[in-house]
Order: C-alpha cells, then sequence, then structure tokens
C-alpha cells in the first residue's frame, strides 16, 4: 500500500506560499487545479506568468510575484546566454587556427577590443557562476 501523498502547500497555515505557488493557486484550472490541490505540482513557470499578465485586476500579492518571478526568469536567461556567447567564442579561439578577434568583433559589430572585453567579463561570470554551483 502507498503511504498517502504529502499534504500540499497550497493548505500549509505555517509558511507563506512562494511566488509561482500563489499563481498556480489562483490560476490553475481543470487537471492542474486538481494536480496543485491533491499532488502540489505547480503550474510551469510560462503558464503562470501569462495568466498574472492576463488578469484584469490582480491582487498586489500576485503582482509582486509576477515581478519577481519575472526577474528572476530574465536573470536566469541572462545567465544562459552569457555562458552560451563564452562557450562559443571559446570554440571560435579554440580552433587548430583560432578566428581573430578581430574578425569575431567585425562579426557581431563590435571592435576588437570589445569583444575580447564582453569574453573576458562572460569568463569571470561563467567560473564565478560555476565556483557557486559545485
Amino acid at each position: 500500500m502507498n503511504p498517502p501523498p504529502p499534504p500540499p502547500r497550497a493548505r500549509s497555515a505555517t509558511s507563506p506560499l512562494t511566488g509561482l505557488e500563489l499563481l498556480t493557486d489562483r490560476y490553475a484550472r481543470g487537471p492542474a487545479a486538481l494536480a496543485w490541490h491533491e499532488r502540489g505540482e505547480l503550474l510551469p513557470l510560462e503558464d503562470a506568468l501569462a495568466a498574472a499578465r492576463a488578469d484584469p485586476s490582480p491582487t498586489p500579492d500576485v503582482a509582486i510575484a509576477l515581478v519577481k518571478l519575472t526577474m528572476e526568469r530574465t536573470k536566469r536567461i541572462l545567465r544562459e546566454l552569457d555562458r552560451d556567447e563564452y562557450e562559443a567564442l571559446t570554440i571560435a579561439r579554440n580552433l587548430p587556427k583560432p578566428v581573430s578577434w578581430a574578425e569575431l568583433g567585425a562579426t557581431v559589430g563590435m571592435s576588437t577590443q570589445g569583444i575580447h572585453q564582453q569574453y573576458a567579463r562572460q569568463q569571470l561570470f561563467v567560473t564565478r557562476s560555476y565556483r557557486r554551483t559545485v
């Protein structure tokens, strides 16, 4: 016999809901609402954000959750883009005959110095981020 599922987060009186929990609790409908109330399953982030943006009269808590989650998503996307750019530049520079900084800069409309500085900034950011996750 399977043990009963843990009580859903939505019913916890001891701790406030996180932003995504709040949006799920307010906007989940149909099977998503059932999954939330029975198993504590959250809406996908993009669905929750879209529902909050479409709400004609959001509460202050919803507006705050929308701002916070959107900003967190933006930071995550920018970190991923920085990592992707860093990796692409690293590949171009580590070829047997490396692509020059001048050619890379010209390709993206930057000066040689500008593209090199961007790479150095990304290198610091990527290595700093990596150390935090290990």
